[in-house]
């Protein structure tokens, strides 16, 4: 991901704003621009605790610093946000935390654990408030919590790997490492296997679009026949009648632990082709 600070930011005369990397312009470049539009700042300042956190994530420097834990938590917003300070102010109502802006659409929040008591940030709440005061929808992935601060910049980085690869494949708004795994793990799989490994393992079910959503909606129903009937407005003999169908058809048992693992990940894989 790369962030507001690497770019110079400038607004034309249709106050439209545009950023240009500032590797990529020289000293008289930025001059001549200066001249031609006006010079705006898109990010609200780091306060000292957005610095340092900075500072550990994107130079890896060492800090001195005594925390009983923390964990990343990255949001994801559905349009572009005109005025970031706002945006801070709304999560900070509910959760003071360090922010940084990687771009217009989604940074990271540093969740802060001071004591073993400390409760953790209502995320829901803070989808809520995000709606109803700025009428805009946004995500969070969250992260575990870690205690070792020396490795924060090394963590950070595989987090944006992980989040990369498969947070767009969840509609949820509020999402775990343990909810993407299944996706994360059907991503890093080959493009050949990809191919063919779900129709070699659903074989002529993976043509059935309504058999496939109930056998998804049944694995992420925890194998709960009666949620699941439920969810789909089926009888639940009807349902016994498409599970029983799919495990004809495939040969797998998706009532066991072993069944249910390879199917789901079958079906990840079935999704992105």
């Amino acid at each position: 991901m790369e962030r507001f600070d690497q770019y110079e930011w400038f607004e034309t005369d249709t106050k439209e704003t545009l950023g240009i990397k500032k590797a990529e312009l020289s000293e008289k470049e930025y001059t001549l621009l200066k001249t031609l539009l006006t010079t705006v700042d898109v990010l609200p300042p780091l306060n000292d605790r957005e610095k340092m956190w900075s500072r550990i994530l994107f130079e890896n420097k060492e800090v001195k610093e005594k925390l009983e834990g923390f964990r990343f938590v990255f949001f994801f917003t559905n349009q572009e946000v005109k005025e970031p300070e706002l945006f801070n102010e709304a999560i900070k109502a509910a959760s003071p935390s360090p922010i940084l802006w990687m771009n217009r659409r989604e940074g990271i929040l540093i969740e802060e654990i001071r004591s073993k008591r400390q409760n953790p940030a209502r995320f829901h709440e803070i989808v809520d408030l995000i709606m109803s005061d700025l009428y805009m929808n946004v995500s969070f992935f969250i992260g575990e919590r870690h205690h070792d601060l020396s490795n924060a910049h090394a963590l950070f980085q595989w987090y944006q790997s992980f989040v990369k690869n498969c947070r767009k494949k969840s509609s949820k708004k509020i999402m775990y490492v343990k909810d993407l795994v299944p996706s994360y793990l059907a991503s890093l799989i080959d493009a050949r296997t990809s191919d063919y490994l779900p129709t070699v393992l659903l074989k002529e079910a993976a043509e059935d679009r309504e058999l496939i959503k109930t056998v998804r909606l049944f694995l992420e129903s925890n194998l709960n026949a009666t949620e699941t009937a439920k969810k789909m407005y089926l009888h639940r003999n009807s349902l016994q009648y498409r599970i029983d169908k799919f495990i004809e058809m495939t040969g797998i048992d998706i009532k066991t632990f072993q069944g249910a693992v390879t199917t789901y990940l079958a079906l990840q894989m079935l999704e992105e082709m």
